[in-house]
């Protein structure tokens, strides 16, 4: 929830830092989960140059956190548990192993041939 609402607050304060501070966030999750999250998020607003008193104004905003539930809330509702989730179609969809659920799944979802990803990765063997 935490991370959450930190997202929130930079998407609002410093957009163009928004999907580094995701891309920061889900590849540290161990390391921030040792700590308090408030010392982690002063930091990081710190290092990346974003304006902490904007931040933290919305970060610790009731209103904000509401928001952010009833947000959370509709998505269960219609089926919606991770992310990132497609909808396609009408036809929801994941993630998966190097995106190849998700694209698989578009296809199909648009009646496209399949084949995963890794599939195209490979190599043509020469004569």
């Amino acid at each position: 929830m935490q991370a959450a609402m930190a997202a929130r607050a930079i998407s609002r304060v410093a957009p163009k830092k928004y999907w580094g501070y995701l891309d920061y966030v889900f590849k540290n999750q161990e390391e921030i989960s040792k700590r308090p999250f408030d010392g982690f998020l002063t930091e990081y607003l710190q290092d990346h140059d974003i304006d902490a008193a904007a931040v933290q104004k919305i970060y610790a905003s009731k209103t904000e956190r509401a928001q952010l539930l009833d947000q959370v809330s509709r998505a269960f509702s219609i089926g919606i548990a991770a992310t990132p989730t497609y909808i396609v179609n009408g036809q929801m969809m994941g993630f998966g192993p190097e995106g190849n659920f998700t694209i698989d799944a578009i296809k199909n979802a648009l009646g496209l041939p399949l084949g995963t990803a890794a599939a195209k990765k490979e190599p043509k063997k020469g004569k």
